[in-house]
């Protein structure tokens, strides 16, 4: 077979970097034909020869990639545009969402002593399309920072990830081997801060502690190993044998070099102990994670732990005290397979776990704590928070972990997410009442404004904002079509987003700017416009309270007052800062988010939007400002595709505000699903 030949006749034009990928992939994957659009999956891709691939496109183009960039761009043509910088990645984070869509509850898997997690990506496809499927990988995978040394350090960063995407319990974990202790361990961290954990499963894992490490002990599991594979061999048929060989086999490839990479990294002095290369990273890796689940000391546990076990087992590991009912106060559920020990993620015998774990998860769900709880994360929303929720703020800019920009609002259900961008305050709480009438099946995703932790500045482009939040938006959604939004300046970033998203080749199947302006044609007020606009706003509130009845004329007006003096609060003590030079002052909340507020406003002063290919959907109250209902400040010049006007029955300032957020709830849902209807949902 020549490669080189092959890779020109499926390769067509004159991509070189595509040219070069197919190379790659023909010689890793053994194929004769790649085209451009073939999923890597599809062609007999693992985990295992993922490590090579990556190993190679690293020598090649000089750009290191954790191995979960497949999720997200697994064709040619797609990790092309990411190597050239066309397609905006993710980046490295610990969570990978391997099939983010679905009503049922996410399900959090956590990775094995290799560190990667497309070891589940078979389980996460025969659990079904319906299933949200979380892998969290390894730090130290990027080879720029170290692994973790400790079960209790990961649980500690894995919660933080897990919270991004699902803000409350109770929560669906597992892992396989070394997996399941890391679940162990961040289910005790969930149930001590209060949360529910509706299942902790663990995949053939065992309390490493207490696993003896004698020569002897080490020697019989290695004959056993061999003996256990040739017995799933024989109990298969002709393709199955075929199948698990195969699989078998290149696992074994893989781990040639992750082997290497451990001697190098003991053996190889100074330089290669130092060196970022893929075997080295991987054995640093496997080394750090053997060792912490080896000195990782369990404590007891008040839940239920669900043991899915082999029919048969290593004799080093079928001992009483390796497993988890003395650690497990709410019970140990057993589940034994008919497979053998390191069969279970591998084809056909993959099928049996999946199935067992789908009937326990489908157990959890009837049990009624998932929905109940569900049910209270909505009522907490369209009230008081909680404390176990988002918290708020007097002007919607804080959440739970403000150093995450991606807040997940409301992450359940089966439609397409919808994305929001933050206005000019930089907080996204603003949305939870427009996020409860669109409904519980309605994944709904606020980005909120770097720097509201204290930790970094605000970017200071609108270009620089919509380049971050893609990277965000793909680690929940890889691929279009997209559902994007924003009021008011967030409408400004998501029109950007939208722009660079689709020059990247995405769909963006909708663009809703909620009474937003085009900035840019907006002329500096003068003074008695000024004036008259702080007339208009006193007025357009007036009129907005006088809709209410008593008690919510009181809510409403308390609330309206508590942000207004918050607001005037912020600005006194930013002057103040300014004026008497106060280094404590500067460092306050007041004036950081008094300098997100002037951030984000000459970024928006300072953006000139390009053409947008797609529609613009341009929600508009019946009653504007008058500054702002001018021609010249809407989207119709810069919308290629056209503008769809909308125009809900509320006055200005009052869009996102009970009982009239529920006019915008009904319009935006029925252009989703208009949208859907033409666009489809994201592929699962």
């Amino acid at each position: 077979m020549t490669h080189t030949s092959e890779a020109e006749i499926s390769i067509k034009g004159n991509d070189s970097t595509q040219r070069e990928l197919a190379r790659i992939w023909q010689k890793t994957l053994g194929v004769d034909f790649v085209g451009p659009d073939d999923d890597y999956f599809d062609l007999g891709g693992d985990s295992s020869l993922a490590v090579q691939m990556f190993a190679q496109v690293e020598r090649v183009f000089k750009v290191k990639l954790p191995l979960a960039t497949l999720y997200e761009a697994p064709t040619i043509k797609e990790l092309a545009l990411i190597l050239k910088g066309e397609l905006a990645s993710s980046g490295w984070t610990p969570l990978v969402a391997i099939q983010p869509l679905g009503s049922r509850p996410p399900f959090f898997c956590f990775h094995g002593a290799g560190g990667n997690i497309l070891i589940y990506r078979k389980l996460s496809k025969y659990l079904g399309s319906d299933q949200p499927f979380y892998g969290l990988q390894a730090q130290g995978l990027d080879g720029t920072s170290l692994p973790l040394t400790t079960i209790e350090e990961m649980a500690e960063l894995y919660v933080k990830h897990i919270r991004r995407v699902q803000a409350i319990g109770p929560y669906f974990l597992g892992g396989y081997c070394m997996g399941g202790t890391i679940a162990y361990e961040v289910a005790q961290r969930l149930h001590s801060s209060g949360e529910d954990i509706a299942l902790l499963a663990l995949f053939d894992t065992m309390n490493w502690n207490k696993v003896p490490l004698t020569l002897w002990s080490k020697s019989l599991h290695t004959c056993q190993q061999f003996l256990f594979h040739v017995r799933s061999v024989f109990d298969l048929d002709s393709e199955g044998k075929v199948k698990f060989l195969r699989e078998k086999f290149e696992v074994l490839r893989g781990r040639i070099p992750v082997w290497g990479g451990m001697l190098l990294a003991r053996f190889g002095g100074q330089r290669l102990r130092e060196a970022t290369s893929n075997s080295v990273v991987l054995g640093r890796i496997w080394k750090a994670n053997d060792r912490a689940s080896w000195n990782y000391v369990p404590k007891t546990y008040r839940g239920e732990i669900l043991d899915f076990r082999p029919a048969k087992q290593y004799h080093a590991f079928n001992k009483q005290d390796l497993k988890w009912d003395s650690l497990a106060q709410g019970g140990q559920r057993v589940v034994v397979l008919p497979v053998n020990p390191g069969s279970m993620l591998v084809e056909p015998y993959v099928k049996h776990l999946s199935t067992a774990l789908a009937a326990n998860i489908d157990n959890a769900i009837s049990r009624g704590r998932f929905d109940q709880r569900r049910a209270q994360s909505a009522e907490a929303r369209s009230g008081e928070p909680t404390s176990t929720e988002l918290t708020l703020n007097p002007t919607g800019g804080a959440v739970s972990d403000y150093s995450a920009p991606l807040v997940a609002i409301q992450p359940l259900g089966g439609r397409p997410p919808f994305f929001c961008v933050h206005p000019h305050g930089g907080g996204v709480l603003i949305y939870r009442d427009l996020s409860r009438h669109l409904g519980a099946d309605q994944p709904f995703y606020g980005l909120q404004s770097p720097g509201l932790d204290g930790g970094c500045a605000p970017p200071k482009t609108i270009e620089d904002m919509a380049a971050l939040y893609i990277k965000e938006i793909r680690r929940v959604q890889p691929k279009g079509p997209y559902y994007l939004g924003g009021y008011c300046m967030g409408g400004t970033i998501a029109f950007e987003i939208a722009r660079q998203l689709q020059s990247s080749g995405e769909t963006v199947a909708l663009l809703a700017l909620l009474d937003s302006m085009n900035w840019a044609t907006a002329q500096a007020p003068s003074s008695l416009q000024k004036v008259l606009h702080r007339l208009e706003w006193l007025a357009f509130h007036a009129v907005n309270c006088f809709s209410f009845d008593f008690p919510g004329k009181v809510k409403f007006t308390r609330e309206k007052l508590k942000a207004l003096y918050f607001r005037r609060s912020i600005l006194r003590r930013t002057r103040s800062a300014r004026i008497c030079g106060c280094p404590d002052a500067l460092t306050s909340t007041s004036l950081r988010l008094a300098g997100i507020w002037e951030a984000n406003w000459n970024a928006c002063a300072n953006y000139r939007p390009q053409p947008f290919k797609g529609i613009v959907t341009d929600f508009r109250p019946a009653k504007q400002y008058r500054s702002l209902n001018l021609p010249n400040m809407k989207w119709d010049e810069v919308a290629i595709g056209g503008q769809d006007v909308v125009v809900v029955p509320v006055n200005a300032a009052g869009m996102l505000i009970e009982p009239f957020v529920s006019h915008l709830a009904a319009a935006l849902r029925r252009s989703i699903d208009r949208s859907i209807q033409v666009n489809g949902s994201p592929s699962r």
